[in-house]
């Protein structure tokens, strides 16, 4: 039977990266699948690009998914229009919640429990080790972090629906009481395509040689992405012959693009030639990036999921990742990623030992689509998302 579902998320902005275009994939096929779909969110004024926000908005409406959006106040996302959104909502609506430590996540919940509606809180990694004593934003946020989470989000986890963990390990990690912890599933993220694709040479965009083979990164430059290891691991190969360059794309702020810039520049100028940074790559041009380069690298210290790890393998390019991605194991299961323990050594002998492995690369090319259609698919994930819920709600009735 069709639900009405209503997802809250912190804003629809893609420099946001993975949650937000998992948002985008799994609203768009539970509306294929007959549901009314709803989402709330914010946005700030001084965000990087108002024009592509309002075109995601844009094309979800013309898939008919209503999208609620209001001007949020300071880091926190403080907004009253989000407030009164969410008491305008029918009680029989299931609210799935995209994140942690905010007004429009913590207090979302809050209100949810106020007006006794059900809801799913997903963590995306907030509660990772890693992340759990860090912000983005300033030191003292993390001491906020941790008052918001005693007089608030334990009490959301605790009487959540269940907290949704995209993988086995992402959940072993959570740094939640292991009483709240048991109160969860496990359901993974789909594979998120571009709605449309914009085919370029990224040879020819970077002034690079046919046989010039390419190693990428492309994501959010962010801490937690271990970009500075990628580097320092790049720097001890011995490029002489092998024709290696490093492409690394991708949003995030200048002050750690400053001190990517400045551990490059302290490169002699040979190393420094072979290393390319750039910014923000269009949505639309991915598959070019990934389909052309000859070897994926995600060095992440830490990652729920990986969305470009899935996306990678799909356009058929080889990726090796940390064994801190959490899905590193089952990737690995299906032969299609390589897994390194992080740091610079490992990595550099990885890198050369994969970039120059065809078979590994006609592998994940022959295979790799295959592979992530069957464990990655929306469809089944929106399926999987539904039975839990009917399971959940069927126990409290017999209760």
């Amino acid at each position: 039977m069709p639900r009405e579902y209503v997802h809250i998320i912190n804003g629809l902005n893609e420099e946001d990266g993975g949650p937000v275009y998992a948002l985008m994939s799994l609203v768009l096929k539970q509306k294929e699948l007959k549901n009314q779909v709803s989402i709330i969110c914010t946005y700030k004024k001084n965000i990087g690009n108002l024009e592509k926000l309002n075109q995601n908005i844009k094309y979800l409406r013309n898939k008919k998914i209503n999208v609620y959006i209001y001007k949020s106040w300071f880091l926190y996302c403080f907004s009253p229009g989000f407030v009164r959104r969410l008491f305008k909502f029918d009680k029989n609506v299931i609210v799935h919640i995209h994140g942690l430590y905010r007004f429009t996540t913590s207090f979302g919940a809050l209100i949810c429990r106020f007006r006794k509606i059900k809801y799913i809180i997903r963590t995306h990694g907030a509660l990772d080790s890693f992340l759990y004593e860090r912000s983005d934003n300033f030191s003292s946020f993390v001491f906020i972090k941790r008052i918001s989470e005693l007089l608030i989000d334990y009490g959301n986890l605790k009487h959540a629906l269940f907290i949704h963990f995209t993988s086995k390990r992402e959940k072993e990690k959570a740094m939640i009481p292991k009483n709240i912890k048991k109160n969860s599933e496990i359901i993974p993220n789909g594979i998120s395509l571009p709605f449309s694709n914009n085919q370029i040479n990224i040879r020819k965009k970077y002034g690079l040689k046919n046989n010039e083979k390419i190693v990428l990164y492309i994501g959010r430059l962010h801490l937690k992405k271990g970009i500075d290891i990628l580097i320092k691991s790049f720097s001890e190969i011995d490029n002489k012959e092998k024709n290696i360059t490093l492409l690394i794309a991708g949003p995030g702020s200048e002050e750690y693009r400053d001190y990517l810039r400045n551990y490059i520049s302290k490169l002699n100028s040979e190393q420094q030639k072979k290393i390319i940074l750039d910014k923000k790559v269009e949505r639309s041009e991915v598959k070019s990036y990934f389909s052309q380069s000859d070897l994926f690298v995600l060095p992440s210290h830490t990652e729920n999921f990986g969305m470009v790890v899935i996306e990678s393998i799909f356009y058929g390019c080889p990726v090796i990742i940390s064994k801190q991605v959490d899905i590193y194991e089952e990737l690995e299961n299906y032969k299609v990623a390589k897994a390194f323990d992080i740091n610079k050594i490992s990595l550099a002998n990885q890198i050369e030992k994969y970039i120059m492995d065809s078979d590994f690369k006609d592998y994940v090319f022959k295979n790799g689509k295959k592979v992530i259609n069957k464990i990655y698919s929306w469809e089944s994930i929106s399926k999987t998302i539904e039975l839990k819920i009917n399971n959940k709600l069927s126990k409290k009735i017999n209760l």
